[in-house]
């Protein structure tokens, strides 16, 4: 089986390795990066431009898993709405006490669909290393690392960073990630 790196980091060790890299105008050509900010930092700055056809995409949501405040599974009944409405507005936001805006920003099924989008299309084009990261790296990038993990695990051998294994991912970027990928099987190749 082909190896898959995939490695989570916090945003200090995310821009720690591409300087290590020396990438500082785009990643390598045989890496993907993906870039997780929340809307409430402070600076949410982004390491590289988000590029049409680039090695690299950027989103800004908070780490927040809505679904703890929902009385029933809206999951479903939400992905049908999206897959109906998708120029809408997809934000999902909350009112909160624990952030400056007051507001959080959860990831939407917008967001979801460009990660799995850009995920699919990187390994058509040969990428074997996603370096990801969010503010700490232990929870929405490694939504995306056990999202990676339970899709291609059959068709890649996948390495993720031994300090950093996928423990506590964010469930809600997991099931996002799972409902846009199982809704576009067509899509993304596997039928």
């Amino acid at each position: 089986m082909e190896k898959l790196n995939v490695l989570c980091y916090s945003h200090e060790g995310f821009n720690d390795y591409m300087r290590e890299k020396e990438w500082y105008q785009k990643p390598g050509d045989d890496t993907a990066t993906i870039s997780i900010c929340s809307p409430n930092d402070d600076d949410p700055i982004h390491w590289f431009p988000s590029m049409p056809y680039g090695n690299n995409i950027n989103l800004n949501f908070d780490d927040f898993d809505p679904s703890k405040y929902w009385d029933h599974d809206m999951y479903d009944e939400l992905l049908d709405k999206f897959m109906f409405t998708v120029d809408s507005e997809t934000d999902w936001i909350f009112k909160s006490d624990n952030c400056d805006t007051g507001k959080l920003k959860a990831m939407s099924y917008m967001d979801a669909y460009m990660i799995v989008n850009f995920i699919h299309n990187m390994l058509i084009r040969g990428v074997r290393t996603f370096v990801i990261h969010c503010s700490a790296g232990i929870s929405r990038s490694q939504g995306i690392v056990r999202f990676i993990q339970d899709t291609y695990s059959d068709r890649y051998d996948i390495v993720t960073r031994k300090d950093n294994p996928c423990i506590t991912p964010n469930i809600h970027v997991v099931r996002m990630l799972k409902r846009i990928y199982r809704n576009n099987i067509e899509f993304c190749g596997d039928k």
